[in-house]
């Protein structure tokens, strides 16, 4: 497993690298869950299957893990922390388009990482198995928006300043989706201009 692979096997050949899997159920502000395209988990894959470009760029999704289950900091199995995105057959252009999106802020700053994707086939209610596609990237603590509204916000002129340059990177690599190149040259669309204006104008409500 490593940076921006991707894999297509039958399902007579591919084995499963994760170790442990466990379904991710977006909730916001006690809603209940959000209904999405994909299914979202946290995977976790042993160090001994993950490559060493891999190893090196994700240095912070390494954990230890105790055999009874727990975290650990002492001398449990080593393994890597991903997040598991992952399409039924039925959502194949979903799939496509996000894998696109991905690819296309992979060294944008202020993102999480794409790692890469792969076909998969998983039992089904009747019994037999399911084509699934899948796009494993990196484990985030929270979303977006759920850190806008529990992180303390920024007080000092440098932590403003700070915040303020990261939100500018992310809204620069939304931006970067709908960037055109014509004659060498890039151009930003109607709607990549739309996306900078209207992501600073949700940052200013959430903090209100």
């Amino acid at each position: 497993m490593d940076m921006g692979t991707s894999h297509r096997h039958s399902i007579h050949n591919i084995i499963s690298p994760f170790s442990r899997k466990e379904k991710i159920k977006p909730y916001r502000d006690g809603k209940g869950p959000r209904v999405n395209t994909a299914t979202l988990y946290a995977v976790e894959v042993p160090e001994e299957l993950v490559g060493p470009r891999l190893q090196k760029q994700m240095a912070s999704a390494k954990i230890e893990r105790q055999e009874n289950g727990t975290d650990s900091f002492g001398t449990g199995e080593e393994r890597y922390r991903f997040a598991l995105k992952q399409f039924n057959s039925s959502k194949r252009e979903h799939f496509i388009n996000e894998k696109e999106m991905f690819i296309n802020l992979e060294n944008k700053e202020g993102m999480i990482k794409y790692i890469g994707w792969f076909q998969s086939f998983e039992p089904d209610d009747r019994g037999g198995l399911e084509e699934c596609w899948n796009i494993v990237l990196e484990l985030a603590d929270f979303d977006f928006y759920t850190a806008i509204r529990k992180e303390s916000p920024p007080i000092s002129a440098k932590e403003i300043l700070g915040f303020w340059q990261t939100m500018a990177e992310i809204s620069g690599a939304l931006a970067s989706i709908h960037t055109v190149v014509v004659d060498r040259q890039q151009y930003l669309t109607y709607v990549s201009r739309c996306l900078f204006f209207a992501s600073i104008g949700s940052i200013l409500t959430m903090m209100n």
